[in-house]
């Protein structure tokens, strides 16, 4: 017989709702007395038993999605939802998804075209839904239907999609994540129409299972806080050591005399590097971005890339 669950959202109410009716500020009974600390352990055990009856709902809505989205807000209406809404939502995730992937393993940039391997394995397929406003679970192709084995690892990528709508993300390790003008540029798309549309979404990967709840108010926040940013493009031309690199991480590391240049790289000095041993002497051309947003204490977040590299001869 199938073991039925409660929808998690239904758990999560319920946790919040027995939550506000415990005395506030309380963490922990008074010290000797005994009717207290029974209070206490039963309340606790409750906690216990909704956790755990959590944890089990949340892996029975989660198998075999990769992501999934629960819409809620304006654009729904009970279990319905704008259809407009809806298509255009689906569209800028695939967007993102796929300009991170891009940006994971190469240069992500603001036009071209995104390798086809990369929109073969994180092409998202709805794959049905899930107890809540509207729930939405979405999944990349198996290798049976890529009829290949996959080359990519895909958990951080779609670990990060999920994470850039945490609302207490650190502005530093957004202000990384977006560094990439395709990422930032999608993810743009996607907080505007949350903003626009007065929406709600939750976002959660099996390995982020409490996910993130992100707001139309927090939506109009970040894109705020994105046009304060400024960025600037610089060609470098460098000599240095080839210290580190991964060819299948599409990775490099040169260490000059004064500073160490890190990064992703493009097809043509992957091929070159081919060539290259590590601790050889080489030059390079290397693309500098370095991104500046108002109210991080004027820090700067620099990234590079590769754009080609020979050996010194």
């Amino acid at each position: 017989m199938n073991k039925l669950f409660r929808p998690s959202s239904l758990i999560e109410r319920q946790i919040a709702e027995f939550k506000a009716t415990l005395p506030p500020g309380l963490t922990g009974p008074p010290p000797d007395d005994f009717a207290a600390q029974l209070e206490w352990n039963c309340w606790q055990n409750h906690l216990q038993e909704l956790d755990t009856e959590w944890e089990a709902s949340v892996d029975h809505e989660m198998a075999g999605s990769d992501i999934q989205l629960a819409l809620d807000g304006d654009p729904v209406k009970g279990h319905a939802i704008h259809i407009g809404f809806l298509s255009t939502v689906l569209g800028k995730v695939q967007s993102l998804v796929n300009a991170l992937a891009q940006a994971s393993e190469q240069r992500a940039t603001e036009r071209g075209s995104i390798p086809n391997r990369i929109m073969e394995e994180y092409r998202l397929l709805f794959d049905g839904s899930f107890a809540s406003s509207f729930g939405v679970k979405l999944r990349v192709p198996s290798p049976s239907e890529l009829g290949r084995d996959r080359a990519s690892d895909i958990a951080p990528v779609v670990d990060q999609f999920c994470s850039l709508f945490n609302p207490d993300l650190d502005q530093a390790e957004l202000s990384r994540a977006l560094a990439q003008p395709r990422v930032r540029r999608h993810y743009r798309d996607l907080i505007d129409g949350i903003a626009k549309q007065g929406a709600v979404m939750k976002v959660r990967t099996p390995r982020i299972k409490k996910g993130f709840r992100f707001s139309s108010p927090q939506a109009r926040d970040r894109a705020e806080w994105l046009d304060s940013w400024v960025v600037d493009l610089s060609t470098l031309e460098i000599e240095g050591t080839l210290i580190g690199g991964s060819l299948g991480g599409n990775r490099f590391e040169i260490q000059t005399d004064d500073e160490l240049y890190k990064g992703s790289i493009s097809a043509t000095a992957r091929d070159q590097m081919q060539q290259i041993k590590l601790g050889d002497r080489v030059k390079a051309t290397i693309e500098e971005t370095t991104l500046t947003a108002e109210d991080v204490s004027g820090e700067a977040k620099v990234t590079h890339f590769l754009e080609s590299i020979i050996p010194v001869a």
